[in-house]
């Protein structure tokens, strides 16, 4: 595995302690379990593994949803440190969906998960966002909520898939209700949540609102639904837009639901008012609330608008827009990858298949879109690696592969991955096969005065501080090496960062880690030369990339050290920098060719994140 050999690499990081559970039959629930085991797995501390001794090709048929942690229809969610690894089982471990089960997902990572799952099948999960609320004569309808991930929803962690398969997942958009109350009647049905169907509106005066949408259930009827609703006579007050939040509250006559009650992920937007505009909004992956006159809200990240009486809603991306002509339908919420959804988090995918997986939007006024029938990216980081193959994926708009949005994230291509021909990178960055890695950032100041003893502390307090920031999108790692000559280099912390080479209190140390925990480390940094001896500081920071993907990108800076009595030659660009650059050079070679991968994992561990 690549931990043992990242592990062979870094010992000064020690040895990494892990409990093992095994799973011994193909039930959904109990002693034996694979539910059973991954429970115990997270209720234990530090890394775990699961293996498998089921002793026939028997089908994990999942039938129950985990409806505990805000991921919506999901049957586990999985929010610690855990390799799920199938390769010592003596038959295949698939891994499905009932079929008399509801429609779920399979799986949820939460922030704080580092997940391996390794040579299993995911197959059958079902990510259907829910429909939007009922209005008054089938006119005013709330927007579908997205359908995101139906295999897999990674919000912020790290999963790392290695010889798995993904197939006939599906990642389907939320659509338009049915009619309730007659038309004399204002407010209009809640949006859609990201699992959810929004709630009913069943009033029958120009003052009544309508149910929220909410991810943690349904919200049925007019007075009732997270994040409130609200009743005839009085607004509500707006529901708290958490990250994974309840719906909007309602508007009355005089007063709309505002930005304060819009629902959080996967809430669906509040009721509104006869005569306003502004309905409470969805949150990410719900649709906005519908309005008999005024404007129907706008629906959130995949999802629908509301529909309204004098203008058409919008959807904030994918989702389709609210109607304001007849018949003044939701938009259908987006389906957006059908087998992986990954929310800002880290994904690698290694020597995997991904066969037959769908993403389709939502119907209603206007259909969502169907974006990423195998993948779609949002923010964070998604690696591709080895013999990985896309084959039969499908989305209804664009991506039948993969779609990647433009908010910042980074997806890199192997050169093993040939069939990865669909996918659409829409303003995202990108990192394709031979092309250098964007060196990172280095800030530092041209000179800093030593004092009287040959020492200078570098800090924001001080206005010279050195930092790094890395020029590329992603929650990978960097390199950093330090070379002073003749002189000491003194780190006031090392908290989840490792020095693979040198060391603090020498004349050159290299560091591995994070971003923040870089800087954490560089913040208050002292350096030392002999009394009255000036000196030369050289920084070289790398961004490695992934696996031996892409030119790592360096970039070097200098720092003069100018002595308190203005004599030198001790520094300057002296020769013997070169001998450093040759050690980190052969360490950003080793690392590079491994560290995307499993190195993070590590360094959380480490810091007991």
């Amino acid at each position: 595995m690549l931990r043992l050999l990242i592990i062979a690499l870094l010992l000064c990081a020690g040895p990494l302690s892990a409990t093992t559970f095994t799973v011994t039959n193909a039930n959904d629930s109990g002693a034996g379990s694979l539910r059973d085991a991954i429970d115990q797995a997270e209720a234990a501390s530090g890394a775990d593994v699961i293996d498998f001794n089921i002793g026939a090709a028997t089908p994990i048929e999942l039938s129950t949803m985990d409806l505990t942690k805000g991921y919506g229809k999901t049957a586990i969610v999985i929010d610690s440190e855990i390799d799920i690894d199938a390769t010592s089982s003596a038959f295949a471990v698939t891994i499905t969906r009932a079929a008399a089960a509801p429609e779920m997902r399979l799986f949820g990572i939460g922030p704080n998960a580092i997940v391996t799952m390794t040579g299993l099948t995911l197959d059958g999960g079902i990510a259907r966002g829910g429909d939007g609320g009922a209005g008054p004569s089938a006119l005013f309808i709330g927007g579908g909520g997205a359908g995101m991930g139906g295999a897999i929803y990674l919000y912020q962690g790290e999963l790392t898939l290695q010889n798995c398969t993904l197939s006939n997942n599906q990642a389907i958009g939320g659509s338009g209700n049915s009619a309730s109350g007659p038309a004399t009647a204002n407010g209009g049905g809640g949006g859609g949540s990201s699992s959810f169907d929004g709630g009913n509106f069943t009033g029958t005066t120009s003052n009544s609102g309508a149910g929220g949408g909410g991810i943690g259930g349904d919200a049925p009827d007019s007075v009732g639904g997270p994040g409130g609703a609200n009743q005839n006579g009085a607004q509500a007050a707006g529901g708290t837009s958490g990250t994974l939040g309840g719906g909007g509250g309602g508007g009355t006559t005089t007063a709309h639901g505002t930005d304060v009650s819009a629902g959080g992920f996967g809430g669906g937007g509040g009721g509104g008012d006869a005569t306003l505009q502004t309905m409470g909004k969805g949150g990410f992956g719900a649709g906005g609330g519908a309005n008999g006159s005024g404007r129907g809200g706008n629906g959130g990240f995949g999802g629908g608008g509301g529909a309204g009486g004098i203008a058409d809603s919008v959807s904030a991306y994918a989702g389709g827009n609210g109607q304001s002509s007849y018949p003044r339908k939701g938009g259908g919420g987006a389906g957006m990858g059908g087998a992986v959804f990954n929310h800002a988090g880290l994904l690698a995918i290694v020597d995997c298949t991904f066969d037959s997986n769908t993403a389709t939007g939502g119907t209603g006024g206007n259909a969502g879109s169907g974006l990423g029938g195998a993948i779609f990216a949002r923010s964070g980081a998604t690696y591709v690696q080895g013999t990985t193959a896309f084959t039969g994926n499908s989305a209804t708009t664009s991506g039948g592969d993969g779609f990647v949005v433009a908010d910042g994230v980074t997806t890199v291509l192997d050169p093993g991955v040939h069939t990865f021909g669909t996918a659409e990178i829409n303003g995202g960055q990108i990192v394709l096969p031979g092309t250098t890695i964007p060196a990172p950032n280095i800030s530092a100041p041209a000179s800093a005065a030593l004092d009287a003893g040959g020492t200078v502390t570098l800090s924001a307090a001080n206005s010279n501080a050195l930092t790094i920031a890395r020029a590329m999108t992603s929650p990978d790692v960097l390199l950093v090496a330090l070379q002073l000559p003749g002189g000491t280099i003194q780190l006031a912390s090392l908290v989840a960062v490792s020095i693979v080479g040198g060391a603090n209190g020498t004349g050159s140390i290299v560091l591995i880690g994070l971003e923040a925990q870089l800087n954490n480390s560089l913040e208050g940094l002292t350096l030392t030369m002999p009394a009255g001896q000036s000196g030369q500081l050289q920084v070289t920071a790398t961004d490695p990339g992934p696996a031996g993907l892409g030119i790592p990108g360096t970039a070097v800076e200098s720092i003069s050290l100018l002595a308190a009595s203005g004599g030198g030659g001790g520094g300057g660009d002296d020769s013997s920098c070169s001998s450093g650059e040759t050690g980190s050079g052969l360490l950003i070679l080793l690392l590079g060719t491994l560290a995307a991968f499993s190195l993070p994992r590590m360094l959380r561990s480490r810091s007991g994140g």
